[in-house]
């Protein structure tokens, strides 16, 4: 859910940065600012849940830490690999537009990578959802159900665009 909220703010202050950018400040300065109080939004969104003394997460000190840090680490390493690599290709990505294309097509391709992103986050949301109502039932060996498991999840990706 960070994710998805992060997307829509970021989205938000871009759009703004962008239509008043070079009227307020210089548009790249405009982008980073933007960007900043897009996620200093999320954090305070965040940090007002721990806040309230409805909150009962309590911060205690773990057993076996650097057990747990370890398989932590070896369980992320994937999703951290990927999204190292993806920063890197984003960069080069970048780099190439701005060498044969200018500015303002790296300005018209940083809104459209955001919405795009934000489509992927609701596929794999609803995705997420489906993958144990379609486990189960491929484990039962129901197969009829998974054409309505099927139907089901086009239906719910099509409503959650």
């Amino acid at each position: 859910m960070d994710l998805l909220e992060g997307k829509i703010e970021t989205l938000y202050f871009k759009y703004l940065s962008a239509a008043f950018g070079s009227a307020l400040i210089s548009c790249i300065y405009g982008a980073g600012l933007a960007t900043a109080i897009g996620s200093a939004i999320s954090f305070v969104v965040i940090l007002v849940h721990f806040i309230r003394p409805r909150n009962t997460l309590r911060l205690i000190k773990p057993d076996g830490l650097f057990y747990k840090l370890r398989k932590v680490s070896v369980t992320g390493f994937s999703t951290f690999f990927i999204d190292v690599a993806m920063g890197i290709l984003t960069v080069l990505f970048n780099r190439q537009i701005m060498k044969y294309l200018g500015s303002n097509a790296l300005a018209i391709y940083g809104p459209i990578i955001n919405i795009s992103t934000f489509v992927q986050c609701c596929a794999y949301s609803v995705g997420q959802a489906f993958q144990p109502i379609i486990s189960m039932n491929f484990g039962a060996r129901k197969r009829l159900a998974h054409k309505a498991d099927a139907a089901a999840y086009i239906k719910a990706y099509t409503k959650a665009l």
